[in-house]
């Protein structure tokens, strides 16, 4: 039988270890879409400070692992499943049969119609290669200015912290960590923030992020005047914010929040809502199929309803589940 894990973070590895232990002898393909070995995201914090070195990130620290257990490692992202036919496509033009398929695809961040997104120095905090960007702007000094104050948010928001920059947060929320905290605890956070020395700005949202400065010298002034950008960097970012104010930084990172990776699953025939809808043994609609982890819309006993989970202790125990 073959068994095919769509995402290599927690939930994939976990559910390919686990169905190794009770079928020694069918296929596993472990899918990844990032050059690294598997690894953790809620780990890049810790690497932010400086605790950890990027090795420090890896889900298992043996390099010969997944080769040790026959777990098949095939890089790529899937871009259609075709339940029916049981395969799945990747953006390298693979074409994956399957008897069995997990879909382990995490979350992304969710990008907001800001203009200015694109510009250089503005980072998601989601990836190592994001990490590594972030590392070389956020030095002891530089002005960075996060998005979002929610429960990762505050994460990176620490580690950013302890690297030294001056740091400013703005959250659209009316308090810090809006979903998980009252007035009363987020405005503890709030203060507890303000003391450290971080400039937090609630119920503000960023309308525009800018260049604070053409490039220097002939070739930038040149190639900006005839509307080709230029190589030579420019000095720092502006960014808007709703209440009128305007806040120099080096680097902004955006901590907006995520969403469920799953839009390759429109017209498989497999049911999503907010997330892939399983049941209580993490199958779908499709026997055979399964989804775990960030992008897994589970029944969760206390509220009685679907939910989608996005932390890591429940991806490990829905990949073992499923």
């Amino acid at each position: 039988m073959h068994h095919v894990i769509l995402g290599a973070g927690p939930a994939g590895v976990i559910a390919a270890e686990t169905i190794r232990k009770h079928a020694p002898a069918d296929t596993i393909t472990l899918v990844g879409d990032e050059g690294e070995p598997p690894y953790s995201r809620m780990a890049i914090p810790y690497l932010l400070i400086g605790n950890i070195k990027e090795t420090g990130t890896y889900l298992r620290k043996s390099l010969t692992h997944y080769a040790d257990l026959r777990i098949d490692q095939v890089p790529g992202q899937a871009t259609s499943v075709d339940a029916a036919a049981r395969t799945v496509t990747l953006d390298n033009g693979t074409q994956l049969s399957f008897d069995k398929l997990l879909i382990a695809t995490g979350s992304h961040p969710v990008r907001p119609p800001i203009p200015g997104m694109n510009l250089p120095g503005v980072h998601p905090c989601w990836t190592l290669e994001d990490a590594r960007a972030i590392m070389a702007l956020a030095q002891p000094g530089a002005r960075v200015l996060q998005m979002g104050a929610g429960f990762i948010g505050c994460i990176i928001m620490e580690a950013l912290a302890a690297r030294g920059v001056e740091l400013s947060v703005v959250e659209m929320g009316d308090r810090m960590v809006p979903r998980m905290m009252g007035p009363t605890a987020g405005g503890m956070i709030r203060d507890w923030c303000e003391k450290k020395g971080v400039k937090v700005f609630t119920g503000t949202k960023v309308e525009a992020i800018e260049l604070a400065s053409e490039p220097e010298g002939v070739v930038g002034k040149i190639a900006s005047a005839i509307g080709l950008g230029s190589t030579e960097p420019a000095k720092g970012l502006r960014v808007k914010l709703s209440g009128g104010q305007t806040v120099e930084a080096d680097l902004v990172i955006s901590a907006t929040g995520v969403r469920p990776a799953i839009g390759f699953l429109k017209d498989s025939g497999i049911t999503c809502l907010l997330g892939v809808l399983t049941d209580e043994h993490l199958q779908t609609n499709v026997p055979g199929i399964y989804a775990a982890g960030d992008c897994a819309e589970a029944f969760d006993k206390v509220s009685g309803k679907t939910i989608v989970s996005a932390i890591q202790p429940n991806a490990a125990e829905q990949a073992r589940v499923a």
